[in-house]
């Protein structure tokens, strides 16, 4: 309606810092990154964006970087920038990736030294390992983005593309606009219940939307996101990792759910399922109290095609 508020990408991740900023945004095995720090960085890749004509509202922007603390920044970058991002998982098949960089039309592919991307004609690849590219980047303001910078961004324009799955023949580009980002981050605040000190797991494929929630799930409470390696794919492995950094919230599929040992990961609190059949035997494990052996956890059942922003429907176990 004329006159409402209009909250877009880019004001949820402005709310995550005010929230905690300066307190830790991420965390990996290896490194990590406050509130203030992410702000800082994915500002100056943003003006860079922008300044070098690439960036602008709607624009595709693809990231092909695995989940990384550097991936993190450039998504937070294109999506400050007012651009859409294309975000591509490295190890997908070339022609996979292929497809998804012609049929999308991004003008852009951001990198971080890969160099095993497919040579699409007229495709402009921004490599952030590049020490140019690093100099020019932070010589930049780190400040807020300015309305002048970014241009107007409305809540029916591209926010990202995802592309399905392609189990019923050729994945297909799924373009999801800014309208209903608030409508998800709110409902994960509602029913998951994130804050200052929660550390939510990131552990989709970047090219599945599940990421999307692991970045709006953090966002909701300025809580840590806790990044896995790009080779970690679940089981006992998982639940080590989890233990390790003491994981409070996650999003996982019921399948790497059920390899998985609820009495090993005592820190997680709230637990998101989706993408396939819910078992009951799983969901009474992980539910936990009398008779299971573990903590009483919240559960959630998430249900929603990509063309749905993320998720259509929110049960609780």
């Amino acid at each position: 309606p004329d006159g409402a508020v209009q909250t877009v990408f880019p004001d949820l991740l402005d709310e995550a810092v005010n929230l905690n900023r300066n307190g830790l945004a991420v965390l990996t095995d290896d490194d990590s990154l406050s509130y203030r720090d992410l702000d800082i960085r994915s500002n100056q890749l943003a003006r860079l964006l922008i300044r070098r004509g690439y960036a602008r509202a709607e624009a595709g922007i693809a990231i092909a970087m695995p989940r990384s603390i550097e991936g993190l920044i450039a998504t937070w970058a294109v999506i400050r920038s007012g651009a859409a991002y294309l975000p591509v998982d490295p190890r997908y098949p070339a022609d996979r990736i292929e497809h998804m960089l012609t049929d999308s039309g991004v003008g852009l592919v951001i990198t971080n030294g890969i160099d095993a991307l497919p040579t699409t004609a007229g495709l402009r690849v921004l490599d952030l390992a590049d020490p140019n590219v690093i100099n020019e980047m932070t010589a930049l303001p780190d400040g807020p983005l300015t309305a002048a910078e970014r241009g107007p961004i409305r809540l029916d324009q591209r926010a990202y593309t995802i592309y399905t799955s392609g189990s019923t023949g050729r994945p297909k580009g799924v373009l999801v606009s800014h309208r209903g980002l608030v409508a998800v981050r709110d409902t994960l605040r509602e029913r998951m219940r994130p804050g200052i000190g929660s550390r939510v797991l990131q552990f989709a494929s970047p090219s599945f939307d599940a990421s999307v929630l692991e970045l709006l799930l953090a966002a909701a409470g300025g809580s840590t996101a806790v990044i896995a390696p790009p080779e970690m794919y679940g089981g006992a492995e998982l639940s080590r990792f989890l233990d390790r950094h003491r994981v409070t919230h996650a999003f996982i599929t019921p399948a790497a759910v059920a390899g998985m040992d609820p009495t090993a990961v005592p820190t997680l609190r709230a637990l998101a399922m989706g993408g396939e059949d819910c078992a009951r035997e799983v969901v009474r494990r992980w539910a936990g109290g009398p008779g299971t052996g573990g903590p009483r956890r919240t559960v959630i059942n998430l249900y929603g095609p990509t063309e749905a922003t993320i998720f259509g429907t929110a049960a609780r176990l």
